[in-house]
């Protein structure tokens, strides 16, 4: 409550990131118990709970993983029926839709779209990932890539070739529904962190999904996570990127930044980050 009302007294909003439940990184689940699917009134008693804990830290917005992990979809506990995982995980982000506004009508709600490939779904949607399509309008969808990897080019990440399906999802959705933009600036694992080293690409491959969704995006918010190590400059490239794509280019941010350096050093500095 201590950090929303710092956040709320110099008009930032706060938006929490929960898992339904999220089986990984220790991560908060608005379901604090296990219910099979049949049993709607325990499972909905049970989000109304988690939603009302986040209610009562104040927040702005509730973003929602509603796989079992990054690698999994919708799992029943042991000895219930089988359902079909998209329709179950539906009915229950609709519960928390209905609850959150009928109780929290300020509130936002967005679903988190991961782009792990292979996750099957059902013969309508047959990436589980994908299925904030069938959700209520006001749900939001949370389009999320990975690493360095903007939405365009080559992505050989999480069983992918490319994340074109994410672009081509964003560009549909946002006539639907409100789409954010969720990229990393930094990778929490085997990546960019356990030895700590910067990447310009996060500073290019940001700017030109900024670019690429200005207009269809209502929001660009960085994923940022791990050793800090001069990802302070990609999460200032992204607000910048975010509040004119057009004027603010990987090259402006990384000159801007470098003009702290002088008029001496400040051009080797900028030749060394591009």
């Amino acid at each position: 409550q201590k950090i929303v009302k710092h956040a709320h007294d110099r008009g930032v909003k706060v938006g929490m990131v929960v898992g339904m439940p999220f089986n990984q990184q220790n991560s908060y689940n608005l379901m604090r118990g296990t219910a099979c699917h049949s049993d709607t009134a325990r499972w909905t008693a049970y989000l109304r709970e988690g939603v009302d804990e986040m209610g009562s830290l104040g927040a702005d917005a509730l973003c929602i993983f509603f796989g079992d992990s990054e690698l999994g979809a919708f799992r029943q506990p042991a000895g219930c029926e089988k359902v079909d995982g998209v329709q179950a995980t539906v009915d229950r982000i609709e519960a928390v839709r209905a609850y959150v506004k009928q109780k929290y009508p300020e509130m936002e709600l967005t679903l988190w779209v991961h782009p792990t490939a292979g996750i099957k779904g059902n013969d309508s949607c047959p990436n589980y990932f994908l299925l904030p399509k069938f959700c209520s309008p006001d749900v939001g969808a949370a389009v999320h890539s990975v690493q360095f990897y903007n939405l365009t080019d080559p992505a050989p990440t999480y069983g992918n070739e490319n994340l074109n399906f994410l672009r081509d999802f964003a560009f549909e959705q946002a006539n639907k529904r409100p789409v954010w933009y969720w990229p990393e600036s930094a990778y929490a694992c085997g990546f960019d962190d356990d030895v700590p080293m910067f990447f310009p690409g996060y500073l290019t491959g940001r700017a030109k999904d900024a670019k690429l969704l200005a207009g269809k995006a209502v929001a660009h918010i960085t994923f940022s996570t791990g050793i800090e190590w001069n990802y302070w400059l990609v999460d200032y490239a992204v607000a910048r990127y975010g509040w004119d794509p057009s004027k603010w280019t990987s090259d402006a941010v990384i000159n801007d930044f470098a003009s702290i350096f002088g008029p001496g050093a400040g051009p080797v500095v900028a030749g060394a980050l591009s």
